[in-house]
């Protein structure tokens, strides 16, 4: 059950509490008993054996409810779908969405034996090489949680333990800034969706009605949509006429206001907020009880390193579907310019987004002795239907002599599309 919906006695807790948020639920009341002031061994102590307790108690009650109260297993017919289980909080790892050849089930996630906020964060770190800014004691506890699960679930639990959110404009492509939570925020774990790399939070419900033109009356969800970083979609949509609101009321509305709607992507900050546009609800209702939709993307992967010595280099190199080629180096006054022709194998009418794409991939200069020369800007000198002449400034000293150019691209665009599911979203 939803957390908008959850009951709060022990008699209820069989339908009210889903069995992998008892630890969570222990341990938070745990914390709130010992929060602000410094804390002794004996009291962590004493902290790990009531969670311990409320732990083995409610999960006795759900045990003896559940037997009294549990339905018997949906029968699918000829004539409908097959009821599929109710999901269990438990097993996180199994939802993660693929539509397409190369997609990597993103379920590597084991935060089993993480004791502290340190601990989880780093195994989080080890897997994606995404790092993390904190204002926290780095030995602050959190509640282990059994894997494999996904990057947005794992993380999602640990910021619910220690109380912190993500600040979305503080960190950079590959460093996710964290910020203390405010007091009413929902538990990111309760109030949001996964589906492949993806988080879904609806932030935001608006129900406007038009009097003297019904016609412009709608319903508004506004969605925070962040993806991991280090996997930013090259372009991303959302099919409008396939999405799907289910109120409590029985009624189904569809999307309004075209056929698709575009998701700007970018590096530097893993997220987008749209607004998905509903039919204005006909009947009194007081919450959706499912929000359905898809999304497609295109995807950069399996990341390849083109090697070209600065001084000699004229061969190009092709791997995948990418094509780098080397087209001379120049003294622009005290800078070198170093100038490389990229070519993409993609769809025409993809290009657009790719070249962002291609304009974000790292390129670094490294002499014999291993020192590394970052670039101090670029400039395009030419676009072509399916590629791009570029020109990287580089500080290189009297010579390019004994340099080589790194160039760090995705060798393969894949198409990829996902369901979304988002249940239990209030309605003003």
């Amino acid at each position: 059950m939803h957390p908008f919906t959850a009951q709060t006695s022990v008699d209820d807790v069989s339908v009210g509490i889903e069995p992998g948020e008892i630890r969570s639920v222990a341990h938070s009341i745990c914390r709130g008993m010992f929060a602000g002031r410094d804390r002794p061994a004996w009291e962590v102590a004493v902290h790990w054996l009531i969670a311990g307790l409320i732990t083995l108690t409610v999960s006795l009650a759900t045990l003896g409810n559940g037997l009294a109260l549990q339905p018997p297993d949906p029968v699918a017919t000829d004539d409908s779908e097959p009821v599929a289980d109710e999901p269990d909080p438990s097993e996180e790892g199994e939802k993660a969405e693929n539509a397409e050849e190369g997609t990597e089930v993103d379920a590597q996630y084991d935060l089993s034996e993480a004791m502290t906020l340190e601990d989880a964060l780093r195994q989080i770190s080890a897997v994606s090489d995404v790092e993390f800014r904190h204002p926290l004691p780095e030995e602050t506890p959190v509640m282990p949680l059994p894997g494999p699960t996904s990057f947005w679930r794992a993380l999602d639990h640990v910021l619910d333990e220690a109380s912190l959110d993500i600040d979305p404009y503080g960190g950079d492509a590959g460093t996710l800034r964290l910020r203390p939570s405010q007091s009413q925020r929902p538990r990111r774990t309760f109030s949001a969706a996964y589906a492949g790399i993806f988080r879904l939070e609806p932030t935001v419900v608006t129900n406007r009605r038009v009097l003297r033109h019904p016609v412009l009356s709608g319903l508004s969800v506004e969605l925070e949509m962040a993806w991991q970083p280090g996997k930013t979609p090259i372009s991303l949509s959302l099919p409008l006429d396939q999405i799907r609101g289910l109120l409590d009321s029985g009624e189904v509305l569809t999307g309004t206001g075209g056929a698709t709607l575009d998701v700007a992507t970018g590096r530097d900050i893993p997220l987008a907020i749209i607004s998905v546009p509903l039919q204005a609800p006909l009947q009194q209702s007081e919450k959706i009880v499912e929000l359905i939709g898809r999304l497609r993307m295109l995807l950069p992967v399996e990341t390849h390193q083109f090697e070209f010595p600065l001084e000699s280099a004229t061969e190009s190199q092709t791997v995948g579907s990418v094509q780098v080629r080397p087209e001379g180096v120049r003294l622009n006054e005290q800078l070198h310019e170093v100038r490389l022709g990229i070519e993409v194998d993609v769809p025409p009418e993809a290009m657009e987004s790719h070249r962002g794409f291609l304009l974000d991939n790292g390129v670094y200069a490294v002499d014999a002795t291993g020192r590394r020369a970052e670039h101090l800007g670029y400039q395009l000198y030419r676009q072509v239907k399916n590629g791009i002449g570029i020109a990287y400034l580089f500080d290189l000293g009297e010579s390019a002599a004994g340099w080589k150019l790194v160039y760090e691209s995705p060798t393969r665009i894949i198409r990829e599309e996902v369901e979304f599911r988002i249940e239990q979203i209030p309605l003003p």
